[in-house]
Formats: structure tokens, sequence, C-alpha cells
């Protein structure tokens, strides 16, 4: 709310708040981003993002979703992803030893070398 005053900076501040809050129902809403995502074969990368963000924001271990879809980012977006392709390594590397991947990790590993 940089620069805004008054009611303005009000609304500018509980939008910020809006967008930050944490789901009441996380498994519900879950469910709902992996109906979305396997009914849509097209699902692109922003669809794929949200939901890894949202396991990590709720606390969730799902590394079978992380390797799934992070990998899919990884192999598809790589170039457009900037820096946020070395945290999407670094989360299938480790959702992969999650799941017993071992050959998975050491190629993420690689790719972190």
């Amino acid at each position: 709310a940089d620069g805004i005053k008054g009611p303005d900076c009000l609304l500018a501040m509980a939008a910020l708040t809006d967008e930050l809050t944490i789901s009441d129902d996380p498994q519900g809403e879950l469910a709902e981003k992996l109906r979305k995502l396997k009914t849509n074969s097209r699902a692109d990368k922003k669809e794929k993002m949200e939901l890894i963000q949202f396991l990590k924001n709720h606390k969730m271990r799902k590394p079978g979703l992380v390797v799934k879809y992070g990998l899919q980012l990884i192999d598809v977006y790589q170039s457009n992803l900037g820096d946020d392709v070395w945290d999407m390594i670094e989360e299938v590397l480790i959702s992969s030893l999650d799941i017993g991947n071992e050959q998975l990790a050491y190629d993420m590993y690689t790719r972190l070398d």
C-alpha cells in the first residue's frame, strides 16, 4: 500500500490479506485443484505452479504430486521458470527421495550441480 492513502490504502491492504489467507478446507481445495488439472489435459504452467505452491503453503506432504507436476514444469517450462527452476528442481529431488525414486533424485541432483 506504498503511496496509497486513506480508504484506498485500507482496500489495498484488505486485498493483499485476502490473497494470503490460507484455506479453511485445504483438502477440499486440493481435491478441486487436482480435478481441474486432471480434466484439463492442457493445464498450463500457472496451474501446476499454483498446485505445488499450495502444497508448500499448507505443509502438505504429497511427494507423488510434486514429482509428477514439478517434473512436467521442469521438462516443459524450464526456460520460462527463471530462477524458480532451481527451487522446483530441489522440490522434485526431495520428493523423489520421499517416494524412493533414487534415479530421479540423482538426475535432479546433477541438474543442480
